[in-house]
């Protein structure tokens, strides 16, 4: 599924993308086991090896049969997108993971649709933007995309507004026939440290301890890989310069911890979702099978998971779903 062997040599040899993956899948395989139709809205896929795992346990199901499982993949790009080079390469990026996608689909015999959903600007995000269908239940995937928008509060506003509307509990009609649908889940998987800070000692403290265990980690995990180079210098080493020496519209790298996202969901009529005794056995289960494992640590918190490294929280996974609306 990786596009390059990089992105395959991180995923593989580094357990918080596959630790969050797995928690993150096991708690929309709770809500959708006995649904139908599934349509998942990922917000910023990439290579989108996590919706095998949730193919192959809905495929393997006994008495339940899905009859489509449909992915809606989110890109933003800049104006004039059939014009503009970064646009159309994003663009073939998340086509081929569609197709990457489709292939092990058919491998399996799994019934699946693809489509992509590019905008402009995320003020353009709307819910006739989505083939919906009545029958269908929604889930929400948000993989470190909602960071981005910090720097972007009216597009994080807009985001959450079509979310809101794309609430199942919404009412389509007297009959209220809608309210009968499972409830939709949102999952959020996000950088937990603040770099959202307009201080430069406060980002320069929480880049130098978040940059420090991940950096760490990677050593012990990669050891001598050519891969690991790429990963510091290139991915690590943009976001530190940006946290660090770009100031207003241009530091673009916004991190915010747990608690701020918390509040947030709130302010916009969600609520949270305690992880189940089986997310947690999953991550804790994939945290262990890598070869630095015992350094990894999945901790709840309130009702999410922190996974770290050697003390230092990394990353935040939730769960959240949409308050009824009589």
């Amino acid at each position: 599924m990786a596009s390059t062997p990089t992105i395959l040599a991180c995923h593989q040899q580094v357990p918080f993308s596959q630790v969050a993956h797995f928690a993150g899948i096991q708690a929309i395989l709770e809500q959708v086991s006995e649904t139908k139709k599934i349509h998942v809205i990922d917000l910023g896929i990439r290579i989108g090896v996590q919706w095998t795992v949730l193919m192959q346990a809905l495929a393997s199901q006994s008495k339940f049969h899905t009859e489509l499982f449909k992915i809606t993949a989110v890109g933003t790009t800049k104006k004039k997108l059939m014009e503009d080079t970064v646009g159309t390469t994003k663009k073939k990026l998340m086509e081929d993971t569609g197709k990457r996608l489709r292939s092990f689909a058919q491998t399996i015999n799994f019934p699946f649709s693809f489509k992509t959903v590019i905008v402009s600007d995320m003020l353009e995000f709307e819910e006739d933007l989505f083939e919906l269908d009545a029958d269908e239940t929604v889930v929400f995937y948000c993989d470190c995309l909602l960071t981005s928008l910090i720097p972007l509060p009216d597009r994080l506003a807009s985001l959450m507004k079509v979310i809101r509307n794309l609430n199942p509990y919404r009412l389509a009609s007297p009959m209220k026939v809608i309210r009968n649908l499972k409830p939709c889940i949102m999952v959020v998987n996000e950088p937990e440290n603040n770099t959202a800070s307009h201080a430069f000692v406060n980002r320069f403290i929480e880049a130098l301890f978040h940059c420090s265990a991940f950096f760490d980690c990677l050593e012990a995990c990669m050891g001598d890989d050519p891969n690991r180079i790429i990963i510091e210098s290139f991915h690590f080493g943009e976001a530190i310069k940006n946290i660090l020496a770009a100031e207003g519209v241009e530091r673009k790298v916004q991190n915010a911890k747990l608690d701020v996202w918390r509040s947030f969901f709130a302010r916009h009529g969600m609520y949270k979702v305690e992880p189940s005794a089986s997310s947690l056995f999953q991550a804790n289960l994939v945290a262990k099978k890598f070869a630095c494992g015992n350094s990894s640590a999945v901790l709840m918190d309130g009702k999410d998971l922190i996974i770290g490294w050697k003390g230092t929280p990394l990353h935040s996974l939730s769960a959240w779903k949409f308050i009824s609306q009589d």
